[in-house]
């Protein structure tokens, strides 16, 4: 086939390639111009590179996307991991602009930028400043974010059931609503 190889990463082609044939095959079922289907990729929150070269360079060229695709949204999660657990945790500062930076490469082709999940990721759930920590999240990836943002609502079973140490805003479902709940809903209901 050809696909660029960009150090090492052509396996990045292939994905790229590979969710362009997806997506033509559900279009010939949906039709080209369907509202039903939300073309998109997926990449990782805290790699640009990804999307500006292996994946727009396949989107963009006429010889992987003779089709002319035009993708509606790329994906990313931005998690923030709690430092005192996690060795490679990330300021909220850094994943903000980590997420801007991803702008330059979809903004020019009109595609949004979304979150397939994302959250606050192992930070313990039960600390006090949890609610305040939640509202400055959400405040700030709603300037990075244009598109829809899915929260990781709840963690895997047997994970962290008491609050501490998951991936979910609450520790499994129907748990007791904590400051990190309470101070989502109220977020989203002051910007619905």
């Amino acid at each position: 086939m050809g696909l660029p190889d960009m150090n090492g990463n052509l396996h990045n082609s292939w994905y790229a390639f590979g969710q362009l044939q997806v997506i033509r095959a559900f279009e010939a079922v949906f039709g080209h111009e369907s509202k039903t289907l939300y073309r998109q990729f997926s990449g990782q929150a805290g790699n640009t590179w990804l999307a500006g070269n292996p994946h727009m360079h396949v989107l963009d060229s006429p010889t992987y996307n003779p089709d002319n695709i035009k993708l509606e949204g790329y994906a990313i999660a931005p998690y923030l991991q709690d430092p005192a657990t996690s060795p490679v945790a990330k300021s909220l500062a850094t994943v903000v602009a980590s997420c801007a930076a991803f702008h330059k490469t979809l903004a020019p082709r009109n595609i949004e930028l979304i979150a397939y999940e994302g959250g606050l990721g192992e930070v313990d759930k039960t600390l006090p400043s949890i609610g305040e920590d939640y509202t400055k999240y959400w405040n700030a990836m709603a300037t990075v974010i244009n598109g829809t943002f899915c929260n990781y609502g709840y963690a895997s079973a047997g994970s962290g059931k008491d609050g501490k140490g998951n991936w979910g805003i609450k520790p499994y479902p129907g748990a007791p609503p904590n400051a990190g709940w309470a101070a989502t809903q109220a977020w989203a209901e002051a910007h619905n």
